[in-house]
């Protein structure tokens, strides 16, 4: 009988042989159980952002790095390094993550990268609120016009309000910063917030632009007032102030009672003309052209909340002459309803202008775009394409809505001399 030709070597290398092939199906047995057990770049992602919710940010940023390594274009590990970064204050680098994940993925994802964005935003801007509060109030803005309609967007306008009331606050006790507390206050009407802090917000706006024309009448004053004692025209004691007109003429000869009160009513419209002048003169703005000819009652001189004294009036033969008063009250408040009625108008035509501009680029864009749409629907033969042209239109027309929508001023009243 043949024997096994294992059978025939000595005991001490028959063990050897088996002790050997024990080991290597040892160490086979490992390498599969190793490779079985190896995670993939979405397990790691999925730990590292559970990492990142118990706040181990190191060990989450070397579960992302691993991610990565698996797998480069893995666009939520590179939003988990983004956002350890925002938490450890590197906004650089969180910048960086995120413009990687925004290559990697232009769509954002729904929605989530811009949502991360947002969050560097808000994060950052807190950083340099007090050194640099226009490029605070600028990402702010960012943050809303990213979303208007989630919660980092009311985040942002709630951030806004809280610091465009601090800013007015803080700068309108000052006369040299009155105009940057008031732009402050102006700006809660750009943005959604409270409608009691908005109302709080206008009416302060009012109260410092009355308070700085009333700093700018006085200077006014100051600086006319030789004029004005030169020419007799300023009542001190009184705190009055007055219009003259004289006219000598050898044409002038009142013969009746008619004529005369012709002549009076005449005087009476100079009378008016020179009151609006002064007001004109007081409120820093050049007296219209068709005022310089208008006939105006005194009775109804639209300027001025009470009638002027009538202090002096004379009619005879080659002369007439009326002089009339005002309050100086009178004259600093007519002549702020003649400011703000100039800058309603201004507002009024501007608004005018951005509507004629946006009609004009409607009818442009429109034109262009039938064009194109009816070029296209004959290449086609089905006309389908040629609604592109429509839908272009119905987003112009959009922007004219916007348009009529402008702010306009709410404080002012309308004088019309």
């Amino acid at each position: 009988m043949r024997q096994h030709p294992e059978s025939t070597r000595p005991a001490v290398t028959r063990r050897r042989a088996t002790t050997v092939r024990l080991l290597l199906i040892g160490l086979m047995s490992l390498a599969f159980a190793f490779v079985a057990c190896e995670k993939d770049a979405q397990t790691l992602t999925n730990e590292g952002n559970l990492a990142v919710i118990q706040k181990k940010y190191d060990e989450a940023a070397t579960l992302f790095d691993q991610a990565l390594a698996k797998d480069p274009k893995n666009v939520d590990a590179t939003v988990g390094l983004a956002t350890i970064y925002i938490e450890k204050g590197d906004y650089a680098k969180a910048r960086e993550q995120l413009d990687k994940a925004k290559e990697l993925d232009p769509e954002g994802a729904g929605g989530w990268i811009k949502q991360k964005r947002q969050d560097l935003l808000l994060a950052e801007s807190e950083s340099i609120k007090e050194s640099d509060p226009a490029k605070y109030e600028a990402m702010l803005r960012e943050v809303v016009e990213l979303n208007e309609r989630n919660p980092n967007a009311n985040k942002a306008y709630s951030a806004l309000s809280d610091f465009f009331m601090a800013r007015a606050k803080a700068l309108e006790g000052d006369p040299k910063t009155r105009e940057e507390a008031i732009s402050y206050y102006d700006k809660m009407d750009t943005i959604r917030t409270q409608r009691n802090l908005r109302k709080e917000a206008r009416a302060k706006a009012k109260e410092l632009r009355r308070t700085a024309f009333a700093d700018a009448f006085a200077a006014t004053l100051s600086k006319l007032k030789p004029e004005l004692q030169k020419d007799g025209l300023l009542d001190e004691p009184n705190s009055r102030i007055r219009a003259q007109f004289i006219r000598e003429d050898k044409e002038i000869n009142p013969r009746d009672e008619e004529q005369e009160e012709q002549y009076r009513k005449y005087l009476q419209g100079q009378a008016t003309l020179q009151l609006i002048g002064l007001t004109y003169r007081f409120a820093g703005l050049d007296l219209p052209t068709d005022l310089k000819e208008a006939f105006v009652p005194l009775s109804r001189t639209p300027v001025f909340s009470k009638d002027p004294k009538l202090e002096k009036e004379v009619i005879e033969k080659g002369k007439v002459e009326v002089m009339v008063s005002v309050s100086l009250k009178d004259l600093e408040e007519s002549a702020y309803v003649l400011v703000l009625h100039e800058k309603s108008k201004t507002a009024d035509k501007n608004a005018d202008q951005d509507k004629d501009g946006d009609k004009a680029a409607d009818k442009e864009g429109g034109d262009g775009a039938d064009k194109e749409g009816g070029d296209k629907a004959a290449d086609k033969e089905g006309g389908d394409e040629a609604t592109d042209g429509d839908t272009k239109g119905d987003a112009a027309a959009d922007g004219d809505k916007a348009a009529d929508g402008e702010k306009k001023e709410d404080e002012g009243g309308e004088a019309k001399p």
